[in-house]
């Protein structure tokens, strides 16, 4: 895997900046919305995406740096465009690993997905869930695999007590009919995530980001998810930097 660091500083002592932390990578998400034609500052990006301007000034500063934004002006009349939307998604994918970043809880079930999806809605308990991976592809009908199974971010820990009552769940240490995971990138999730069908999902960057490296059959359902979603189509070329 490529150096999660690629970045240098100014101060040949001081730690690279992880424009991928959760915070950092809220800036990166905003960054790849943009059109190559769209220009930005600082100050702009910060306010836009609800962080520091020192941190918007250390990741941007970053991706100057490596060639990934181009920029323009001086001083506080300074502007910003994304040079290579596709370098930058390459990297945040092969820097960032589900498996290595989350929590997950596997589980067996007697109820087939629509059911669980049922129960889940019945008893409002879907309000704290949001559906991840393939069961995201699903639901927003850009499904490329065909597994039978259910898989959800839990955004309050504390309610998966309650869900493994209501679906009778039983824990297990290998495969899954039911998969619960503790995200990594809450924020983004929080902030993007949208509904289909009065069910939340993962916003299809992100989904991306986590079925790549997921070991069921993930890569092949990323790459679809690339090529087919509207709104990744314009970043599909990124498959280009393997």
């Amino acid at each position: 895997m490529k150096n999660a660091f690629p970045f240098k500083t100014t101060a040949s002592k001081q730690k690279p900046h992880n424009i991928f932390s959760k915070r950092g990578a809220l800036i990166v998400y905003y960054l790849l919305q943009q059109t190559q034609e769209s220009h930005f500052s600082i100050n702009g990006v910060a306010r836009e995406v609800g962080v520091s301007v020192g941190l918007t000034q250390k990741v941007i500063s970053a991706l100057v740096h490596s060639g990934i934004v181009e920029a323009k002006g001086q001083r506080t009349a300074k502007k910003y465009k994304l040079r290579d939307a596709n370098k930058l998604l390459a990297l945040w994918r092969d820097n960032y690993i589900i498996t290595n970043k989350c929590k997950f809880y596997n589980y067996r079930c007697g109820y087939d997905p629509d059911e669980v999806l049922k129960i889940l809605s019945t008893n409002k308990i879907d309000a704290d869930i949001v559906f991840a991976l393939h069961t995201a592809c699903l639901v927003s009908g850009y499904e490329f695999t065909n597994l039978n199974k259910t898989e959800m971010y839990l955004m309050q820990k504390d309610n998966r007590d309650t869900i493994e009552k209501l679906l009778r769940l039983e824990p297990v240490d290998r495969g899954y009919d039911v998969l619960i995971i503790e995200p990594y990138y809450d924020a983004i999730l929080e902030k993007h995530a949208h509904n289909v069908e009065d069910k939340k999902l993962t916003p299809a960057l992100l989904n991306y980001l986590d079925l790549y490296h997921y070991p069921l059959r993930g890569k092949e359902q990323a790459e679809h998810l690339l090529r087919r979603h509207p709104d990744l189509k314009h970043l599909s070329g990124a498959m280009n930097h393997e």
